[in-house]
């Protein structure tokens, strides 16, 4: 990139391109550097990360409402998460203030507890923390569409 900056004078003579050409190209390296490549959720809700580098859900650009999220779906009146918070692994209680937080994140990455949510976007409500059960209940009661199925975020994470 320096290349380019720095060789791009001698390629016209007029001062206009050379402003043109830097501010394009410090454009393009903005819009790539601020670039998380999350998928839109609509109604104020987005994808973040949280400080520790897990994925979680803002409202309105500065609110954290749910962190740890491993999975989603959304459609135009939901989105369906399921959780698995840091300060809700039970090995990690056991040991918050007794152990390294090493010793934290290694039990968090084997444990296999989960939560689940559901975002109303319309209302503006989020349920939960629900376990799996009451979480399949509350989906029908509330006529989340059935098409609607959790999706793996493993691989957006850039732990």
């Amino acid at each position: 990139m320096l290349f380019l900056t720095t060789q791009l004078p001698y390629l016209s003579n007029g001062a206009h391109f050379k402003k043109r050409s830097l501010l394009i190209l410090s454009l393009a390296i903005l819009s790539l550097a601020n670039c998380k490549g999350f998928p839109a959720l609509g109604g104020g809700y987005e994808f973040d990360y949280d400080a520790v580098g897990d994925i979680a859900i803002l409202k309105d650009k500065n609110m954290y409402i749910i962190d740890g999220i491993l999975s989603y779906t959304n459609d135009s009146k939901f989105i369906l998460l399921s959780q698995r918070p840091r300060d809700a692994v039970p090995e990690c209680l056991k040991i918050k203030y007794q152990k390294p937080y090493n010793d934290c994140n290694a039990h968090f990455d084997k444990s296999t507890f989960l939560q689940y949510w559901i975002i109303n976007k319309a209302t503006h409500t989020t349920l939960g923390p629900f376990d799996e059960k009451t979480y399949l209940q509350k989906k029908i009661e509330l006529g989340v569409p059935n098409d609607l199925k959790l999706e793996d975020i493993s691989n957006w994470a850039l732990r």
